[in-house]
């Protein structure tokens, strides 16, 4: 038990062997508990700091992630852009390639079908040749004709 007598303000305290022996245990076990406390202080300060920076990481990670993204968005619209690109250029091809075929039997049947074109020119011509000369013929009948009825009258 403790004892203390306060007069005007001044305490003397009268400790007993067995009060003097708890109030050491007290102190010693406040001294135990002072160096728990700032261990624990530095834990969570050191788990606080370990929180810190796998929050700075997991920030960094998303942005890396998030850059990566936006990159392979870049990439896939790029990619969509060439796709458009060569459909447009196989299309145009395909139009080429039937442009030639048809322009190709243009030019290979254009020998066969100015031949028969000539042949045909030909024909007429020598038609027109055969006509003039039943044409002469047909005037030289008429003129002999018409000389054999003079002759004759």
């Amino acid at each position: 038990m403790i004892s203390i007598s306060l007069l005007w303000g001044t305490a003397t305290p009268y400790l007993s062997h067995s009060d003097s022996s708890a109030v050491n245990n007290n102190i010693s076990n406040i001294h135990v508990l002072q160096t728990e406390k700032r261990q624990l202080e530095e834990e969570v300060k050191g788990a606080q700091s370990v929180h810190d920076d796998l929050q700075k990481e997991q920030l960094k990670q998303n942005k890396t992630s998030e850059e990566l993204l936006e990159h392979y968005r870049c990439e896939i619209e790029e990619v969509k852009l060439k796709h458009r690109k060569l459909i447009r250029f196989e299309n145009q091809l395909m139009q080429l390639i039937e442009q030639h075929k048809q322009l190709d039997y243009v030019f290979v049947s254009f020998p066969y079908f100015l031949s028969l074109f000539i042949e045909n020119k030909q024909v007429k011509l020598a038609q027109l040749h055969k006509l003039d000369e039943e044409l002469e013929e047909a005037k030289k009948q008429k003129q002999f004709e018409t000389e054999d009825a003079q002759i004759h009258e």
